[in-house]
């Protein structure tokens, strides 16, 4: 029989948790990195959580779990078999949780000098997918299901992993083509008539020779390559290209203007 730690619903107790408790807990060692690797890789089992952020002790990883589970940012599922196993996941509390405090909480009349981005679908939540089938399955979203709600006071912003406009995202993208510039004016222009901001990320197109670093995920593998995307975004009036080339891209705004 599983036993699970309850997953808090929305905040209705604006002083149920004290901000500077959530930050002192999220400002501990280690912690930010264990929250990573929930968030990408979903509910993990305590061995392979321990495995995955590399340096860790047992006894550390407890603490800060236990940490994590009082303030509702993450959850404990137990399974009393033999050994027990013992799964952790991230709560639907830590997953909004910057709405929470920068929005929920400001009383009316308030002022914020923050906004947040549309709520994005989960291609994967029950973990049941590989990583790369959560993200080819990102291309299958019409723009009606990405833009869901129209933008409020607070989600105003869209940060598109571009996987949205090409099955595969960067790295398994192939050749740009009429199709696929069609499907990034319709996800713009859907995006802009909901009233949000729409920018993409990350466009890059570097030679091995050429990377400083850079996360090979994004690469199309050459400016050529990249080049008809940037221009795309650009005629799809995109308001932002996230991009580690920035002054290519710069001078390739400057350009079409």
């Amino acid at each position: 029989m599983r036993r699970r730690s309850e997953k808090p619903g929305p905040c209705t107790n604006p002083c149920a948790i004290a901000v500077g408790g959530l930050l002192e807990v999220l400002a501990r060692p280690w912690t930010m990195h264990i929250l990573y690797v929930l968030s990408t890789n979903g509910p993990t089992r305590f061995g392979a959580l321990r495995r995955q952020v590399e340096g860790i002790s047992s006894r550390v990883l407890t603490q800060r779990l236990r940490g994590l589970e009082e303030k509702g940012v993450v959850y404990r599922e137990y399974e009393p078999t033999i050994p027990p196993a013992v799964t952790y996941g991230i709560t639907n509390r830590m997953k909004d949780i910057k709405q929470e405090f920068f929005y929920d909480r400001v009383p009316v009349g308030g002022k914020i000098r923050v906004f947040g981005s549309v709520t994005k679908l989960d291609p994967n939540p029950d973990k049941k997918l590989t990583k790369r089938e959560a993200t080819d399955a990102m291309a299958s979203y019409t723009p009606e299901q990405i833009f869901a709600e129209k933008a409020n006071t607070y989600r105003r912003w869209f940060g598109g992993d571009w996987a949205l406009i090409e099955k595969g995202g960067q790295a398994n993208a192939g050749e740009w083509n009429v199709s696929k510039a069609a499907r990034l004016k319709a996800l713009v222009d859907t995006g802009h008539r909901m009233g949000y901001l729409v920018s993409f990320y990350c466009l890059n197109g570097y030679t091995e020779a050429e990377n400083q670093g850079w996360d090979k995920d994004y690469n199309f593998g050459s400016r050529e390559a990249v080049l008809p995307r940037w221009k795309a975004a650009i005629e799809a009036k995109a308001d932002f290209i996230a991009t580690d080339q920035y002054e290519d891209v710069s001078k390739v705004i400057s350009a079409s203007k």
